[in-house]
């Protein structure tokens, strides 16, 4: 039960970064925008070049 509780925040907490996300830009706060990219990036467990730089095929493996 905790495992699933942890994993239902994890969820959570992603879609809550990715509301932040889209508000941002559809207030024209691009900036606000690259700043909660960036924590999505950082809850994903890498930075921004790696997930641009990096085949999607790897990025799916670092992710399992």
């Amino acid at each position: 039960m905790i495992e699933k509780d942890y994993i239902m925040r994890l969820i959570q907490t992603f879609f809550d970064v990715i509301n932040r996300i889209v508000n941002s830009i559809d207030n024209d706060d691009i900036e606000g925008a690259k700043i909660q990219l960036n924590n999505l990036y950082g809850l994903l467990g890498n930075k921004e070049d790696y997930f641009l730089n990096t085949k999607y095929e790897e990025v799916i493996e670092f992710l399992n």
